[in-house]
Formats: structure tokens, sequence, C-alpha cells
């Protein structure tokens, strides 16, 4: 709706300040038109634009713990300026706005652990689901059962997690050669060598009914 939004902003920029001229009743109406249409838009939406323009914000141009918290009062005190008893999306700003308070410490880790290089977007999880997992199971016609198909996405994910990075470029150079758990190192406990063990026979032993 946003696009929309900035569509009609648009169209009312090139009519310029021909609708105040008395003979021009087509642009004036057009201009009345357009307008309203806009004033609807915001009415719906602009609490939802302005929250998104907040977590923009703090996802793009927040860095370390002091902007942070600036960025958190900023946050509190326009949501509570907003009037949610009559909005459409009162819910969704409600939950939103809990649901970082929730997971607070995971939205913001890349931003308090800045030496950790940690991404600030899902993109390269999304691209995963997208490249690999979709692409997978659509040229799978089916499972026989529910249980065949949970199974495989797991070995999937497991695959992915002991598969080494090859084409790590810049910053991230240095994790060519290890794998995902191999730097995470959730395994160490176990005494697992990435290096000499076979993962499947590992996995097979952490939960045998796989």
């Amino acid at each position: 709706m946003k696009r929309t939004y900035d569509a009609l902003q648009k169209q009312l920029n090139f009519l310029g300040e021909s609708f105040f001229i008395p003979t021009h009743n087509s642009d004036r109406e057009k201009a009345v038109r357009l307008t309203n249409q806009m004033a609807d838009l915001e009415f719906q939406y602009g609490y939802l634009w302005q929250l998104q323009g907040l977590f923009h914000d703090l996802f793009w141009q927040v860095h370390g713990e002091q902007e942070l918290a600036e960025w958190e009062n900023i946050l509190n005190e326009r949501i509570s300026l907003m009037n949610l008893k009559n909005y459409p999306y009162a819910k969704r700003i409600k939950d939103r706005y809990r649901d970082y308070y929730e997971k607070r410490e995971q939205i913001t880790a890349s931003i308090l652990n800045p030496g950790l290089d940690i991404p600030r977007t899902t993109n390269l999880i999304e691209g995963f689901n997208s490249t690999t997992i979709e692409l997978r199971i659509s040229s799978i016609r089916g499972f026989k059962k529910e249980k065949h198909a949970r199974n495989y996405i797991n070995a999937i994910i497991l695959k992915y997690r002991f598969h080494k990075f090859k084409d790590c470029k810049t910053k991230f150079k240095m994790l060519n050669g290890k794998s995902p758990l191999e730097i995470a190192k959730p395994l160490n406990i176990f005494g697992f060598n990435f290096h000499a063990n076979d993962w499947i026979i590992f996995c097979k032993k952490m939960k045998p009914n796989f």
C-alpha cells in the first residue's frame, strides 16, 4: 500500500498548482480525489508505516548500545502517542511491539555484538529456503507419510549445517573450509571431529529413529 500512496503523491505533484486556477475544474476534481485517497490510506496504514520506518532505522542505522537505547525511547514514545482504539490494525501494532521486547536479545544481537559480524537480515536463511529446500521439495511429487517429509527436510538442513563454506569473501573469507556447526561449536561437548567423523553416523547415534 505504500507504493500506492507514493504513486498517488506523484500524480498530485504532477498537477503542480494548476488546481488553483479557476478554469481548471478537472484538475481541481482530480486533486480532491487524490487527496481523499491518500487520506484514506494514511488512516488505514499510517501507524504501520511509522512502525515499519522505525524498524528499518533499527536494522540499518542503529549502532551500539547507546544508540539502541535512544531508538527504544523513540519507539516507546511513538507507540504511546498512537491512538489505537479504533485503528483497524491495532493488534498488528501491539503484537509487533510486544514481539520486539520478547525477542529483543535475538533481534539486537548484531547491534550489541558488533565484533561478531552477525548479519542484520535473514536474507541468507530466506535464500537457503527458496533455492534449496523449496526447489528440492518441488521436484518431488509427494511423500507417503508426513514423517517421511519431515525427515527429508531435516536431512537437507543437517547436510547444509555440516557442509563447508567455499565461496565466502571479504570479511567472511575466514569461514571457508568450515561448516556452520563447526563455527558455532555446539558439538564440542560430544567430541565430534568435523574432519574425521561421519556426520550421518553421528546423527543416527544421536537420534536412532532418524
